[in-house]
């Protein structure tokens, strides 16, 4: 009784720890010298204690360090509202959704030695496997680079760009009857997406392989006739370097080339199961939300990929090889639907296969903050939905991403995107650190033309973004936008270092349909393609930023249209090798440039989309521009600091500090 009445008024903190036991109260830290009361050991039971209390109260769950292993996703709702799920201090719990997989043994393998164990019984991914606290990269061939395909038998120069394929011509020794062929995937690398394409047969005299899947578009490398390039995952006859593996279904096994060092007998992995880890959904049929959740230094890990072949899968339709673009269908580690005002802070999200994060339909004011995402089979973050929902309350809105590290995204579906926002707006992305991944750093928007959209008003400032595409997929920006998206704002960021497999390596790419973006105050350099590039759109403005070292251009535009296109003002742009301008510059309609500072580091005069400046400025253009050394402290270096007598200061244009973007240390981000 005078537990109850404790309870009830100064509300609970219940302990996890894997030296737990359910059916004790779960309020002491650790087990009592008796063994008679302790911690719980599952967060299944800690929730449904928290959700016992008095409405309102007070309700804190703290995790012992070790690992959890879920056997289902972890499933919060309404009546978890003002749970606050954390970290026991100074200890870090890894919530986990693999089984393990034990009993390895050594084994002969064409001569060469490998560890093989039994598959587990449970449905489990077969594209991901960690060890030794490491993800182990599937067998792939070749081991580095890629394989093209010869030609495409259903294809012609004249079959639409989105039609895909089922077959596909492979050359002389490429493909073959793989032993263990019901594991082997095709991973066709065109436009902007990847094709996972499971065998169905190889006919290895007329060199036809077909897939049960159909590609995602035209199985070329993009808008020419160019076979796409590819290559082969989790064919047991390419296991050969340390640190590989491969899934063995006809055998039941799991075949390991093992690293330096390592012994079977002290040899095991993690494989993960489970898609979704966390689960917050409020309910949005009756109106009752989740409200005010918080996660506080957890680790989550090892959540599974999309089903590996068949069924109906987690693509809108199982019968394509993939989505149409950013991988957005995937689902996330951790998922909420209908929460208001919680956050995620402090946590750690990594060794996943699809997204880390997801904030959908109905979720309004929740805050991700201070954490790391990495190792990704998909991408970091998600916002929003793909549709614009019907009701208000199903609308996703003002929540933001802050001081948070993206890093090593796309490894499974190399199309995924960093940070994604759908139809959604007044969101705030800022101070985050995304690199290397193999698309697109930050996309924002899903309405391609001038179509409805709800992806106003958000805004993306102080991050960095690198390591942008890597040179696996074509059409890709450090941030990227769709539609009309009036108020959006894009200030103080570093984008650069953007290489794209084809055409379209950006830094600030405004594609279809982009309307009412302010880019300003930001410093872009090294890419691939150009800087700045504008598909189509209208209303832009591109104002005093740094546009530095684009290989190809530094400035493009796709599609001259009637109206104001973008306005290109204050900024300084300068390049070594490649044009200014690149695209459709015939006429002066639909652009405006002026107070520009322009400089070609090889000495040579820029060319004005074939104009001399004169030319250029008869067309109305860069009236009070200079073609000038801007006198940057060090731009070889990447030092773009406009020294005191530089000749942009008389025109206006303001010096970029980017000093602070990027993750703040936790002080300096105290009271956001």
């Amino acid at each position: 009784m005078i537990r109850e009445i404790v309870l009830s008024l100064f509300g609970a903190v219940f302990h996890v720890s894997p030296a737990g036991d359910d059916a004790w109260t779960g309020l002491l830290a650790a087990p009592n010298a008796g063994r008679s009361d302790g911690p719980f050991a599952t967060l299944e039971r800690a929730r449904d204690a928290a959700r016992a209390l008095p409405p309102g109260e007070p309700r804190v769950v703290r995790l012992r360090g070790g690992t959890y292993r879920l056997r289902e996703t972890l499933r919060l709702g309404p009546d978890d509202s003002g749970l606050v799920l954390e970290a026991y201090p100074g200890e870090t719990p890894v919530v986990s959704g693999a089984v393990p997989v034990t009993g390895f043994r050594e084994v002969s393998i064409r001569g060469r030695r490998f560890f093989e164990a039994p598959a587990p019984d449970a449905p489990w991914d077969r594209r991901q496997l960690f060890a030794a606290g490491r993800r182990r990269g599937i067998v792939r061939h070749p081991k580095s680079g890629f394989l093209r395909f010869e030609s495409l038998p259903d294809a012609s120069p004249e079959t639409p760009w989105h039609e895909g394929q089922t077959r596909a011509r492979f050359s002389e020794g490429d493909l073959a009857a793989f032993q263990n062929f019901a594991d082997v995937e095709i991973v066709a690398l065109h436009f902007w997406v990847e094709s996972r394409l499971p065998l169905a047969a190889i006919d290895e005299k007329d060199r036809i392989a077909s897939f049960s899947k159909r590609s995602v578009f035209r199985l070329t490398d993009d808008h020419s006739s160019r076979p796409a390039r590819y290559y082969v995952a989790g064919a047991l006859e390419h296991l050969s370097e340390p640190g590989e593996w491969c899934a063995d279904s006809k055998a039941g096994r799991v075949v390991v080339a093992p690293l330096p060092g390592e012994t079977a007998g002290s040899f095991s992995a993690e494989a993960p199961a489970l898609e979704r880890l966390v689960a917050v959904a409020g309910e949005g049929e009756t109106g009752r939300v989740a409200e005010e959740i918080v996660f506080r230094g957890i680790t989550f890990a090892h959540a599974a990929h999309a089903p590996f072949r068949g069924g109906p899968g987690t693509w809108p339709r199982p019968d394509v090889a993939g989505p149409p673009q950013a991988a957005v269908t995937l689902p996330a580690a951790i998922e909420w639907t209908f929460a208001r005002g919680g956050s995620i802070e402090d946590c750690t999200v990594e060794g996943v296969g699809g997204y880390a994060i997801s904030l959908g339909e109905g979720c309004v004011s929740n805050a991700i903050r201070g954490c790391a995402l990495r190792d990704l089979g998909g991408g970091g973050v998600k916002i929003g939905t793909t549709a614009i929902p019907a009701s208000e309350a199903s609308r996703a809105g003002g929540n933001s991403v802050t001081d948070c590290v993206v890093a090593e995204g796309g490894l499974v579906a190399h199309s995924a995107v960093g940070i994604w926002i759908g139809q959604s707006g007044g969101n705030r992305i800022a101070h985050n650190e995304v690199r290397d991944v193999r698309y697109t750093g930050i996309s924002v928007g899903w309405t391609w033309g001038y179509g409805a959209s709800a992806a106003k008003g958000n805004t993306i400032e102080s991050n960095v973004v690198s390591g942008i595409g890597g040179g696996w997929l074509s059409d890709m920006g450090a941030i990227y936008t769709l539609g009309p998206s009036e108020g959006t704002v894009i200030r103080g960021n570093v984008f650069r270092d953007v290489e794209s497999a084809g055409y379209g390596g950006w830094g600030i790419y405004f594609d279809e349909g982009t309307t009412g973006v302010v880019a300003e105050g930001n410093l872009v350099h090294r890419t691939k393609s150009s800087g700045f590039h504008q598909h189509y759109g209208r209303d832009n403005v591109v104002r005093n930023n740094v546009f530095a070292f684009g290989r190809e251009s530094q400035v493009a535009r796709s599609r001259a249209e009637e109206h104001l296109s973008f306005t290109f003002e204050g900024n300084v742009v300068l390049w070594r090798a490649g044009d200014l301008l690149s695209g459709n510059f015939s006429g002066n309609e639909g652009v405006r440039f002026d107070r520009n500072v322009y400089f070609r580091t090889d000495g040579q005069a820029p060319s004005f989309a074939g104009a001399t400046l004169e030319e250029w400025r008869a067309r109305g253009h860069d009236r009070a521009s200079l073609v000038a050394d801007p006198l940057c402290a060090d731009p070889e270096g990447g030092d773009f600091t406009l020294r005191d007598d530089s000749p942009a200061r008389p025109l206006g244009i303001l010096p970029i500090d980017v000093s602070r973007a990027g993750p703040r240390k936790k002080k300096e981000r105290a009271g956001e």
